[in-house]
């Protein structure tokens, strides 16, 4: 089976580039696009005497031939799915497979034995990948194995036996053996010359029938089909996959790939079967194509296992990304007035309800569309890094790599629960740069990865979470950069001596790092009180100023999560908010943390690019802006106190013309001000009141 690029050569396969299916030959050239270099596997072709050969339409009726061609489909699965399958359709005798890069990922993840959790809008074929999977392991890969197929209600059960029985139906008739055997009903498919079957599920609102599902059975293969809508999901799913544990191992010994597929549509985050799903998600793996490149399967469980902890890839794709248009879409929400249905349903967004919901809908609606893949994924031994920024781009040119970027850290123990996350920004609008989360690792290689970053940005400021694994972080990364005598910890790593400094304070920079006491002062130590002030102030301001530019699916994710939990805010019993706090780090080091200027960097570089409403500016009309804003208070006192009217009128058609330019409310307070002093209060250790609360909620 071709998987790898090196696959190619071990199993002596050609590029079969003169097939008719034109989807996988654009989709080759898709991915040479995105540079990714394993671009052509799924063209794989193991015997290439039979290239010349349409196996629906036979010049050579010969029975060596059509073995030929089963033992292609058996050993192939790339050839079953590009040459064989045909899928119905109205006035003809079926259509090839279209390969898209969601059923590609899908395909690719399952013969490499790893689960996948794709999320795709309606009417774009999601669960058509996994039913032509099924048809693969039922007629041709598979031996004495049983098939599960799950489905939220019985008519979908039905339409997706009604699938697989129209993909069988299609197939070269020389390459079935049909018999007497064979069961053929709404319910169910058995193959008696392999002693194959497919067995269908309904999800039970029944408890006890919920936890009955797959109980006495060996599936070497689950399909789920709309999870965030299965009834009991909780139950059923922990049962059905005991039952594949016996089964899976002794299907991949016999050379047969074995694994779970789920398919489903966004669910709405108030639904606990909804939350569920969302919990797989979390503790699975974002896909991306680089993870082709892999040189092998060894290669891919490593990077796998150093970043998520199911073995599960997670794959989600919008209509445009396969390859339909804005236009499709505009037609097929027409007549729907239910914007919370087209958002679920066709733009992949899980939706917190009205009354969980702890921002506007239309704040979350930015940050949604706000949502992009990363322009670039690179690799730190195992570890996956997303771009949002060019990498390559960025290291060239001095001016970029110099940016005073923030960088921040939560992490965790690495065992399998919570995940250490990083996240890197840009100082100008608080936007993404980069992010990685990892888990089942050791904090020294974290630490490792951190260290380059670090390195590789000079200007960059690192803001650790000081907790019990950020304490032991930041010591191996203090013993790690102790070599470099140019490097000073004080003005790269987020510390108090920094934040307290004051003109009294004596130089701190020669105190000795070897001391307790001195490193206890390098993180951002969190508690109570300081949760309370990154979840109140810190993240409304966040949500405020940079919805439109949060990129990362993750981030917008734990925010839309979130939840009020004994009157506090938190993530959700099965949400997440590790990625969440690294970036809160982040914006609260670049509006909240002072003496700056300690660190290097200059009072015109933080924000620059944003006004205080979050909205996209130039440093050089933010200055104008600033110096307006400064001018128009001054000549509001110069009018209290001129006695002369022809100056006081003066000075007030000056003012009126800077009104007209800043509009009306300029004079109030800075919002930015304002905040800070929210949090100076918090510090000291009083409470965020309501009042406050609800000022900043309606900045």
């Amino acid at each position: 089976m071709i998987l790898f690029k090196e696959d190619f050569l071990t199993q002596r396969a050609i590029v079969d580039t003169e097939t008719k299916n034109s989807a996988f030959i654009k989709m080759a050239i898709l991915l040479k696009r995105m540079n990714i270099e394993n671009n052509m596997f799924f063209l794989a072709l193991t015997q290439p005497e039979i290239q010349k050969y349409d196996p629906h339409h036979l010049t050579d009726n010969s029975e060596e031939l059509k073995q030929r061609i089963a033992l292609e489909c058996k050993l192939n699965p790339w050839y079953y799915f590009r040459e064989v399958i045909r899928v119905g359709a109205s006035g003809s005798s079926g259509i090839p497979y279209i390969l898209n890069r969601a059923n590609l990922a899908q395909a690719w993840a399952y013969l490499n034995c790893l689960d996948s959790y794709l999320t795709m809008p309606r009417q774009l074929g999601k669960t058509f990948g996994a039913i032509s999977m099924g048809s693969w392991l039922e007629y041709f890969a598979g031996n004495h194995i049983s098939l599960g197929m799950f489905a939220k209600d019985a008519k979908l059960a039905q339409e997706n036996v009604s699938r697989l029985k129209d993909i069988r139906d299609n197939l070269p008739k020389y390459l079935l053996e049909s018999s007497i055997a064979d069961t053929n009903n709404k319910e169910g498919i058995s193959y008696a010359a392999l002693a194959n079957q497919i067995i269908t599920f309904v999800a039970q609102k029944d408890k006890g029938a919920a936890e009955g599902q797959g109980r006495g059975q060996t599936l070497a293969f689950e399909h789920w089909d709309e999870l965030e809508y299965y009834e009991n999901i909780w139950i059923s799913f922990a049962t059905a996959q005991a039952a594949m544990g016996a089964a899976k191992p002794q299907c991949i010994a016999s050379g047969c790939p074995s694994g779970t597929m789920i398919t489903t549509t966004a669910g709405d985050l108030d639904d606990p079967k909804c939350r569920f799903g969302c919990s797989i998600i979390y503790n699975s793996m974002m896909f991306h194509e680089k993870l082709y490149d892999c040189r092998n399967k060894d290669e891919l469980l490593n990077v796998i296992d150093t970043n998520c902890s199911n073995r599960t890839l997670y794959m989600e794709y919008n209509y445009k990304q396969v390859g339909k248009t804005d236009e499709w879409f505009f037609d097929i929400t027409r007549n729907m007035s239910d914007k919370r249905k087209i958002e679920k349903e066709y733009l992949n967004r899980r939706t917190p309800g009205s009354s969980t919901s702890l921002f506007p809908p239309e704040l979350l609606i930015r940050a949604a569309d706000s949502v992009k893949e990363p322009v670039a994924v690179t690799y730190y031994e195992s570890l996956v890094i997303r771009w949002y920024q060019n990498p390559k781009m960025i290291m060239e040119d001095p001016v970029l790599r110099n940016k005073p970027y923030i960088m921040a850290s939560d992490t965790s123990d690495n065992v399998g629960r919570d995940y250490t996350t990083f996240i890197m920004v840009d100082p100008y609008d608080l936007s993404p740069v980069a992010e990685f989360k990892c888990n089942m690792t050791n904090m020294a290689f974290v630490t490792r990865a951190i260290k380059k970053f670090i390195i590789d940005f000079p200007r960059s400021i690192f803001i650790p979470e000081r907790n019990k694994n950020g304490a032991m972080m930041l010591d191996f990364l203090l013993a790690m950069l102790q070599a470099d005598t140019s490097f000073s910890p004080f003005t790269r790593i987020y510390n108090e001596f920094c934040q307290d400094y004051t003109s009294d304070t004596p130089s701190f920079r020669t105190l000795d790092l070897a001391s307790g006491l001195v490193r206890k002062k390098f993180g951002f130590t969190t508690g109570a009180g300081s949760r309370d002030t990154l979840y109140s102030s810190v993240l409304t301001t966040a949500v405020q100023l940079t919805a439109d530019r949060f990129y990362s699916a993750t981030l917008v994710s734990e925010i839309k999560g979130l939840v009020k939990r004994n009157g506090r805010i938190d993530h959700s019993i099965e949400g997440h908010d590790d990625s969440l706090i690294a970036y809160l780090l982040c914006v609260w080091f670049a509006i909240f943390g002072r003496n700056h200027h300690m660190y290097g960097i200059k009072s015109d570089e933080l924000l620059s690019l944003i006004t205080e409403d979050g909205a996209s500016t130039d440093k050089e009309s933010k200055q104008r802006t600033l110096e307006m804003r400064a001018r128009g208070k001054e000549l509001v006192k110069m009018i209290s106190k001129a006695n002369n009217s022809i100056v006081r009128n003066a000075y007030q058609r000056e003012l009126d013309k800077i009104k007209a330019y800043l509009d009306e409310d300029f004079l109030e307070e800075d919002k930015f001000e304002t905040i800070a002093q929210v949090t100076e209060q918090a510090a000291k250790g009083k409470l965020i009141s309501d009042t406050a609360l609800q000022i900043l909620s309606f900045m």
